[in-house]
């Protein structure tokens, strides 16, 4: 799928914890987005399904028409047409198509549940928001400590000046 290839999942499923609002706000459209490549991978895979009907119904009834060309000197039963029809390049390709279309698919699939965790991720982020989860410690101050030590600090200050101005008289 094209699509899926400008669609990248894991940058998508992304969350950045400090825009919580952005984040729901484009969840939204990056599940619908997601759910449309859903859709047309289970549409392409369905696709090789029917494709594979079709080439295996018209190369058993080229065998059948022509057994010689395709089983040789084979009895023609129902076991030789099978095998046949099993080893057949068209049929084999038709069934590796379809094989590459289910793992799209899955891989798609894949992504949506991500998104689906995204959503559930986002909402568990803002339940935490909402209880003050992320904020930083705030310890109550205490001001008469504080003012204590601005005042001792100023008393550190005023004899640090005037060992200052003593030495300055000496010299």
């Amino acid at each position: 799928m094209d699509n899926e290839k400008t669609f990248d999942f894991l940058s998508e499923i992304e969350i950045d914890p400090n825009a919580l609002d952005v984040e729901w706000l484009r969840q939204a459209s990056l599940m619908y987005k997601a759910s449309q490549l859903l859709a047309q991978a289970r549409d392409a895979m369905d696709r090789a399904k029917n494709n594979i009907d079709a080439v295996t119904a018209e190369i058993n009834l080229e065998i059948r028409k022509n057994p010689e060309r395709y089983l040789g000197d084979i009895k023609v039963t129902e076991g030789s047409i099978q095998s046949a029809l099993e080893q057949n390049k068209l049929v084999k390709s038709a069934r590796e198509e379809l094989d590459n279309r289910k793992f799209e698919f899955n891989m798609i699939f894949a992504g949506v549940t991500a998104l689906e965790h995204k959503k559930s991720a986002l909402e568990n982020l803002v339940k935490l928001n909402g209880q003050s989860y992320f904020a930083s410690p705030n310890a109550p101050r205490d001001l008469g400590k504080e003012w204590e030590d601005r005042i001792e600090n100023k008393r550190e200050t005023e004899k640090m000046k005037e060992r200052k101005r003593e030495r300055e008289r000496k010299s």
